[in-house]
């Protein structure tokens, strides 16, 4: 472990193509003056909730999922109607690394989690992640005003085979 946090954030460049920058924050320099580690632009755009960490890597998955801003007004800024889920596409994987910032880009069949659990490296070559994987629609509901102020009286907390834990191996040799 160190002092270091490391975040990311989704901008737009001059021409209004999105791109990552992944950012370093060290005691010596604050929150105000991050290092920028890398940026790439991803082949596509995704809903990307959460990344993993290993003494070596940042691993982000970029899920054939996105929301569309421009449907926002339309469903009463209920973020999980402006989501869509595109059927053909592949999930993407970046795996950064921290002590050069360079970028791989691997593929893997499509899926979605929005929690990652662990993430450690068996060697050199090989990253483990372990995510909470689920059904793309699982959050469709999740936030409706209704459900939030009238929960259920008892937590159906029944066994959902949408929703598994999954491990990924990562080669990167």
């Amino acid at each position: 472990g160190t002092d270091n946090s490391i975040n990311y954030q989704s901008r737009l460049d001059l021409t209004g193509n999105s791109y990552i920058e992944v950012n370093r924050f060290t005691p010596e320099g604050g929150f105000e003056n991050p290092e920028t580690l890398t940026t790439f632009y991803p082949v596509k755009t995704a809903m990307v909730h959460s990344f993993s960490i290993t003494e070596d890597y940042l691993i982000f998955f970029f899920y054939p999922i996105n929301v569309n801003p421009m449907e926002m007004f339309s469903a009463n800024f209920h973020i999980f109607e402006a989501v869509h889920w595109t059927d053909g596409l592949d999930t993407d994987i970046y795996i950064v690394g921290l002590k050069d910032g360079k970028v791989q880009h691997l593929t893997t069949e499509a899926m979605y989690s929005l929690h990652h659990a662990n993430a450690y490296q068996t060697s050199k070559d090989e990253i483990v992640v372990d995510m909470c994987e689920q059904g793309h629609y699982a959050l469709k509901d999740y936030l409706i005003r209704e459900k939030l102020f009238n929960p259920p009286e008892t937590s159906n907390m029944e066994y959902i085979p949408d929703y598994a834990f999954a491990r990924h191996k990562i080669n990167l040799a």
